[in-house]
């Protein structure tokens, strides 16, 4: 994903300090680490959204990381 894409993600939440580094819980942030440049465009497609208020802050970081595994082909992770 590129940087700004990301940066756009954690802005639109309000979580843009985090993101920045600011705050100590940054528990969202391993989920977009590692993903590719068009993999949040294949996310909006696959879900017919077409920015990020179809879904809350949650619901998108759970369906991303499903979404996200399953073009990975890894197994599904559960963090209790």
């Amino acid at each position: 994903m590129h940087q700004k894409q990301l940066e756009d993600i954690f802005d639109f939440y309000g979580l843009s300090e985090v993101y920045r580094g600011k705050f100590e819980d940054v528990e969202h942030h391993w989920l977009f680490k590692d993903a590719e440049p068009t993999i949040l465009e294949g996310f909006f497609n696959s879900h017919d959204c077409e920015d990020l208020a179809c879904c809350t802050l949650e619901e998108f970081c759970f369906l991303f990381m499903n979404f996200q595994s399953i073009h990975a082909q890894i197994p599904h992770v559960y963090y209790y």
